[in-house]
């Protein structure tokens, strides 16, 4: 018997696979309110060595997106104004990872990769 706030179980399935479907809507969740963010600390020939490594959950083949915060300023009718907001700088997919770093790979550039930018993990869902 389920109780409240439990994940609903699918149909047939074992109390294992119950579990880890708990367990990954969970970390969906937990992922989508505090996502993964770190720096692009250096380049390299094809790509770019990050500051978000295994102990943040990073592993060969995963990607982030890399982009550089900046702040709009402007004026309307009510007075000036000042926007955070981002430019997206490109997606880069994970070579190696240390559990403190990342060498990875610039798969395609938007823009100028540059050092400190921002780089975040890509949730992706299936």
């Amino acid at each position: 018997m389920e109780g409240r706030g439990d994940a609903p179980k699918p149909v047939g399935a074992s109390p294992q696979m119950a579990s880890r479907h708990a367990a990954s809507d969970i970390t969906k969740k937990l992922l989508a309110a505090c996502p993964v963010t770190g720096q692009v600390l250096a380049l390299t020939d094809d790509g770019v060595v990050c500051s978000l490594g295994s102990a943040a959950g990073l592993a060969p083949g995963r990607e982030l997106i890399v982009f550089r915060p900046r702040t709009q300023v402007g004026e309307h009718f009510f007075g000036a104004y000042a926007e955070d907001t981002c430019t997206l700088s490109g997606r880069v997919s994970v070579d190696s990872a240390e559990p403190d770093g990342c060498v990875a790979k610039i798969l395609s550039g938007i823009g100028e990769i540059k050092e400190g930018d921002c780089v975040q993990l890509v949730l992706c869902y299936t």
